[in-house]
């Protein structure tokens, strides 16, 4: 079982959540994991994680769901950015929290370069 122990955001702790991201549309899904730092919790930390799922789509903004009969792409055509990640957001889960360091001396933040980006690529 995850200890997300409060302690590691209180009186200027840091820490780095691990978040899980599904994205999905009908019965298509992709999964993204991404890093974020900073002393937030709970929800805190779900919007700052698809931010940087969505940096992880650029130039490009398009992601790729896999489902039963194939792949779908979902791009951003409408220029929402975020809001369009977000709007297909179908759960997010908090799946590891290591410490960040403190306000006066921060650790590096893993982020984004070790994120799974199962859902992105750079081709075509």
């Amino acid at each position: 079982m995850l200890n997300i122990d409060p302690n590691m955001n209180l009186s200027g702790n840091l820490s780095n959540k691990t978040v899980k991201l599904v994205f999905g549309c009908w019965t298509y899904r992709t999964e993204i994991t991404v890093v974020v730092g900073g002393n937030g919790s709970g929800l805190d930390n779900i919007k700052p994680a698809i931010d940087v799922a969505f940096e992880h789509l650029q130039p490009r903004r398009t992601l790729y769901l896999k489902g039963p009969e194939g792949e779908l792409e979902c791009r951003d055509d409408e220029g929402e950015y975020e809001e369009w990640l977000a709007d297909m957001l179908v759960s997010a889960e908090v799946v590891d929290v290591k410490d960040g360091g403190t306000i006066a001396n921060p650790l590096k933040c893993p982020c984004p370069q070790n994120s799974d980006t199962v859902g992105i690529r750079s081709d075509g």
